[in-house]
């Protein structure tokens, strides 16, 4: 006598109206509210700020591209921005220290000068745990690692506080835009040369990482 072994029922999707596809199983149908509203605020942000600075480009006779030295220190201020460190006690030292920018220019060129790498890192971190959490490897452990990468304690929320500043630096610039506050060389300076910094630590910590997996 032969026994047949059920086996459990599949689920499958009915759709009431034919040529209506499965839902996708992309990043974005992975993306929860917190992250889309995260995208969608820092988008609108960016756009804010590059309107800002395009407006206040065309009405300033001061707009002048940056020197090598205030391309040095953008880099090496958000290199070092990356590692935790912070940019505004830095870059505000070495302006006092060689009188690149005037006392009462440097707040308003720490806001503009910063923002385009606070956002690109932001966007960076996010967009790379949002990318681990749809391949199925989770957000919770990387969002843990990140921080302790960067040297800190497993419970700073590092992704957190770059998402605010990516989000409060370019509001707060636009003030600056409309009162022409700031300096445009060296805040120029630490815009290209903060993202090449940014790119550059991101590029190292991946090759220390390597190393360190090899050894």
């Amino acid at each position: 006598m032969s026994t047949s072994v059920r086996e459990p029922p599949q689920t499958e999707y009915c759709y009431a109206f034919p040529g209506i596809s499965p839902p996708p199983t992309g990043i974005l149908s992975e993306m929860n509210a917190a992250q889309l509203a995260f995208y969608v605020a820092i988008s609108l942000a960016g756009v804010a700020f590059v309107f800002g600075a395009t407006h206040a480009a065309r009405h300033s006779t001061t707009v002048r591209w940056p020197t090598p030295v205030e391309l040095v220190i953008g880099f090496v201020t958000d290199f070092f921005d990356t590692l935790g460190i912070g940019s505004f006690a830095p870059t505000t030292a070495i302006y006092k220290l060689r009188r690149i920018v005037p006392d009462e220019l440097i707040p308003g060129t720490l806001n503009v000068g910063h923002t385009p790498s606070a956002i690109g890192f932001a966007v960076g971190i996010n967009f790379v745990l949002g990318a681990l959490m749809s391949a199925g490897i989770g957000l919770y452990a990387p969002c843990m690692i990140t921080p302790a990468l960067l040297g800190m304690h497993p419970l700073a929320a590092f992704p957190i506080m770059m998402g605010a500043c990516a989000l409060l630096q370019p509001v707060a610039s636009l003030g600056f835009f409309q009162t022409g506050k700031f300096a445009w060389g060296p805040s120029l300076g630490l815009a290209f040369g903060g993202v090449i910094g940014v790119i550059a630590y991101a590029a190292f910590a991946m090759l220390r990482s390597a190393a360190r997996a090899e050894g």
